[in-house]
């Protein structure tokens, strides 16, 4: 089986916030669903997403979900800042 879809949840709790997938996404229960791109990535590929704009309203990060649809996937770091510019350092 091969891997079709990849999702990474962040949210308030167990449901809700918002998801981000690549490729055929995995449900969560009232998350707001962000499509990154409609293929599966072949390679490694940094993803930055703004937080505040997809959710509309401020939440705090309490849960992490990581799903994928067919086979595994693999997710090599996950960073959370303030602002873009905490990045840099």
């Amino acid at each position: 089986m091969k891997t079709t879809g990849i999702t990474l949840r962040l949210g308030p709790h167990h449901g809700g916030g918002v998801a981000v997938n690549s490729g055929e996404p995995t449900r969560f229960e009232g998350a707001v669903a962000v499509t990154h791109s409609s293929t599966m990535p072949v390679e490694w590929q940094t993803v930055q997403v703004d937080l505040w704009k997809l959710h509309a309203k401020p939440f705090s990060i309490r849960s992490l979900s990581l799903g994928s649809e067919g086979d595994g996937a693999l997710f090599d770091r996950i960073v959370l800042s303030h602002s873009e510019s905490d990045l840099a350092e």
